[in-house]
C-alpha cells in the first residue's frame, strides 16, 4: 500500500502509548518518533518507524 504522503510526528512518544500508536500507524502514515529518551531509538528500531531527540531547528 501507498503511504501519499501522509506522515505522523508522535512527540514524547518513546512511551508505551507512544510506541503503540506508531506500529498501528505505520502501515498507512510515514511515522516519525520525537522523544528525549534514549531507549526510545532501540525500540523505534525493533518496530520499524524514524526516531529522533535532536531539535532540527538548532
Amino acid at each position: 500500500m501507498k503511504k501519499m504522503g501522509k506522515k505522523i510526528l508522535i512527540v514524547g512518544g518513546a512511551g508505551g502509548m507512544g510506541l503503540f500508536l506508531a506500529k498501528f500507524l505505520q502501515k498507512d502514515f510515514e511515522v516519525s518518533i520525537y522523544d528525549i529518551n534514549p531507549e526510545g531509538r532501540r525500540i523505534s528500531d525493533e518496530i520499524g518507524v524514524n526516531f529522533s531527540d535532536e531539535d532540527e531547528d538548532e
